[in-house]
């Protein structure tokens, strides 16, 4: 299954992505670029304000885009 960037979002967005994508059946993954950085050993962090990036099924790309907007992109 192919996977593709969304969005970047902040750690208080995760609910409601969750929660929209999974009421829509659509599937997707909440990576932390964050950790990944301090976990590869870099000294910088390659994001410095904690937020997270969401990928989600190529296929259904389309539709969550739709959703993000509508229900998670408008405040």
């Amino acid at each position: 299954m192919e996977y593709i960037y969304l969005a970047s979002i902040s750690h208080f967005d995760i609910i409601k992505v969750e929660k929209v994508f999974s009421k829509n059946n659509i599937e997707f993954i909440i990576k932390n670029p964050y950790e990944s950085s301090l976990a590869g050993g870099w000294i910088t962090p390659g994001s410095a304000f904690h937020e997270k990036t969401v990928f989600v099924n190529a296929v259904k790309f389309k539709e969550a885009k739709l959703f993000f907007e509508q229900h998670i992109n408008n405040d």
